[in-house]
């Protein structure tokens, strides 16, 4: 037979206030997937001048 599984325990105190920042330090999904098409546009923009100045 299986383990059973624990509750999830509640953060409090120094722990709560450390995961809140952490939480709060990264980024939205919509802002990386923002953020990734910004570099893949640049990178195309970057490869497109390399390939004309080759000719």
């Amino acid at each position: 037979m299986g383990k059973s599984i624990r509750n999830t325990p509640i953060l409090t105190g120094k722990d709560a206030d450390m995961f809140l920042e952490t939480l709060s330090l990264h980024s939205s999904r919509e802002e990386r997937e923002k953020e990734r098409k910004r570099i893949n546009a640049s990178v195309a923009e970057l490869t497109r001048l390399v390939a004309e100045m080759k000719k």
